[in-house]
């Protein structure tokens, strides 16, 4: 946003901005007070500069800002904007999540331009194909570039948090896994509260639901199946197996 150019109001000390609007046939409505204007003014670089009381405070002291003009609209202003920062920020993180594949996707990875579609390298396609990047309930786009860990440290959360995680895959092949993972978020919601449940598990058990909607009966009979015959297991970390309501 430009600023437009304005010539200052000069005022000598016996004049007043009553009688300089005059002087100019300038009307407006209510009392005229210049403090209004100069207020207005800076509601408009709270606007622009997005509460950067640096920017905003260019012509006097922060503290004189503090003291005269960081309240009513102002502060609103720049309350608003700190706040609708902080939730954007924290629901694209909500609704970060897996990218689901089907069948047909799965089989398109061979094709030439799907790897760059979903921001893999042709050998990271590879191996998320033979299953060398398989966390369990999913796969992983680098185990070692987790949003829950330190850069270079192996995931610290697979798989309890791969459905919330957006360098997850999940595969047709998955689906097994996810069936015993919605198995056991049902068991984990009878024992504990449903605030509690809703805080630590209410995203991934959203996830996962959709994920497995994804698929059709014949795979899900399928899957059961597997299950059934003990073809397909989901192994859960110890601390995953305890759960405290507190």
């Amino acid at each position: 946003m430009f600023w437009p150019q304005v010539t200052p109001a000069r005022l000598d000390r016996t004049s007043t901005f009553a009688g300089w609007l005059r002087e100019r046939g300038v009307s407006v409505d209510g009392r005229p007070d210049i403090r209004r204007l100069r207020k207005s003014s800076k509601v408009e670089k709270a606007i622009t500069f997005k509460g950067r009381v640096s920017d905003i405070a260019d012509d006097h002291s922060v503290q004189t800002f503090h003291r005269h003009y960081a309240h009513g609209t102002t502060l609103k202003v720049i309350a608003g904007s700190l706040i609708t920062a902080a939730q954007t920020r924290w629901l694209d993180k909500a609704v970060a999540g897996p990218v689901v594949l089907g069948e047909e996707a799965e089989q398109s990875l061979s094709q030439p331009g799907s790897a760059a579609a979903l921001g893999l390298s042709e050998e990271e396609v590879e191996q998320l194909r033979t299953g060398q990047l398989d966390m369990g309930v999913s796969s992983c786009r680098d185990p070692f570039a987790s949003p829950y860990g330190r850069a270079g440290q192996l995931c610290p959360v697979a798989p309890t948090r791969c459905l919330e995680c957006r360098n997850a895959f999940v595969l047709p092949s998955n689906l097994p896994q996810l069936l015993l993972f919605s198995d056991h978020l049902e068991r984990l919601q009878l024992r504990v509260s449903p605030q509690l449940f809703h805080t630590l598990w209410g995203q991934s058990r959203v996830n996962v639901t959709e994920a497995i909607k994804a698929r059709t009966d014949a795979e899900l009979a399928q899957a059961r199946l597997q299950i059934a015959e003990d073809k397909a297991s989901f192994p859960l970390p110890l601390s995953a197996h305890v759960e405290f309501d507190a």
